[in-house]
């Protein structure tokens, strides 16, 4: 009796038989905040003996966000709710295909996306991951004097989401830092806030500081730079500065409200995109590219001011869907 019930499950294995089973999940692996619509589905086989079909999606394994039992309409929970739409032609194929249509994403709504299909003999699952991604609203570089020996070299990132990698260096060569942000709870409110921060000797000669982030597992890269000038050499750079033309269309320099005696530094920007850019944009502070966000003239003397900004974004991420 044993030689039998290994045989009908060899037979049942081997045959293909199932219930139901899903063939495709299509899930975009990078899509940017705020935008849409953006469309998941779910493409599956059932028999047609098969009855009690409930389709569901779930966001981050256990949080149900979806479902559907035909011939009723979906209904949308938790994370997609009211920010879903179905449309009849979307519905007509209720033992094949399930889609959700999002209206624009949100950071929130990053994360793993399970579909689950079964009827009253079985049930199968599949799970794909989606990434969105927040650039930065503002990046700044601070370079104050610690004291007789030292300087502090600060980045500051605001924005961003995921939380983004660094590469801080010094006339080509990485300094170590430490890392601070204020978490994803103070998103919203604040909006994603990190710091990286390193004390370095004073570079006794003019020094290029250079402030790469990028956003991991996206193709989204910045890169931040200022020329740090030591007491020495401000005179100079006071002379430059002062008598710096902006040229035609790509560099600008910007206003200050201090005397040119304080003109300690220029910084140049430039970003990456993983977007595509509708236009490059050169400006003083504030900047008006998309990519990059408003910078704060430092308050302190003793940190650079003048600043020439030059702002290049590019298309380097495969569009989304």
């Amino acid at each position: 009796m044993s030689s039998s019930v290994i045989f009908l499950t060899l037979v049942t294995t081997l045959s293909g038989i199932y219930g139901a089973r899903i063939k495709e999940l299509n899930v975009p692996n990078v899509v940017r905040n705020g935008t849409g619509p953006v469309t998941l589905s779910c493409v599956y086989e059932v028999k047609e003996d098969e009855n009690g079909l409930v389709v569901k999606w779930f966001h981050d394994e256990d949080e149900l966000i979806y479902q559907w039992i035909p011939p009723m309409p979906p209904q949308d929970i938790g994370v997609i709710t009211g920010r879903a739409e179905y449309p009849e032609e979307l519905l007509g194929r209720p033992r094949t295909h399930s889609i959700i249509r999002l209206k624009e994403v949100t950071i929130e709504m990053g994360g793993n996306y399970t579909c689950s299909v079964s009827t009253y003999q079985e049930e199968e699952m599949k799970t794909a991951r989606m990434i969105v991604y927040a650039p930065e609203t503002n990046v700044t570089i601070h370079t104050p004097e610690l004291n007789a020996t030292h300087t502090r070299l600060t980045c500051t990132v605001q924005g961003a989401w995921p939380r983004p990698s660094f590469d801080f260096r010094i006339d080509g060569a990485s300094v170590e830092g430490r890392m601070v942000w204020n978490g994803i709870e103070n998103y919203k409110k604040d909006g994603f806030l990190i710091r990286y921060d390193a004390v370095v000797p004073k570079p006794t000669e003019p020094a290029l500081v250079e402030c790469d982030f990028n956003i991991p597992m996206t193709d989204y890269r910045r890169r931040e730079s200022v020329v740090y000038y030591p007491r020495s050499h401000r005179s100079t750079s006071t002379s430059i500065a002062a008598s710096t033309t902006p040229s035609s269309s790509s560099s600008s320099l910007a206003p200050t409200s201090r005397p040119p005696s304080t003109l300690t530094s220029a910084t140049i920007h430039s970003a990456t995109s993983t977007a595509p850019a509708s236009s490059t944009s050169v400006s003083s502070s504030p900047r008006t590219s998309e990519h990059a966000g408003p910078t704060t003239p430092s308050t302190n003397p003793s940190e650079p001011t003048a600043r020439i900004a030059v702002s290049t974004p590019t298309d380097a991420l495969k569009p989304s869907t």
